[in-house]
């Protein structure tokens, strides 16, 4: 019986451990993705938006994410 329960405390162990990995992952990207959003200066829901489907996307969901700029200002270099 003592062999069964200590099988299961390790297997309780490695779980909670798998628990706060995922957490302390889950943590970390928010961070980190705060952090991109702000310093390219990204509109920050509909960043969330694209992320939450940027795999199974098409079209023009890129563009929402991005900051309006003017296709044709030689201030922001878009133009020759």
């Amino acid at each position: 019986m003592k062999e069964q329960q200590r099988a299961e405390l390790h297997k309780t162990i490695w779980q909670i451990a798998s628990d706060l990995r995922g957490s302390y992952i889950a943590t970390q990207r928010e961070k980190e993705l705060a952090k991109i959003i702000s310093a390219e200066n990204l509109k920050s829901k509909e960043t969330g938006r694209f992320l939450d489907g940027a795999f199974c996307t098409t079209g023009t969901a890129t563009t929402k994410v991005l900051p309006a700029v003017s296709r044709f200002s030689k201030d922001k270099n878009h133009s020759a």
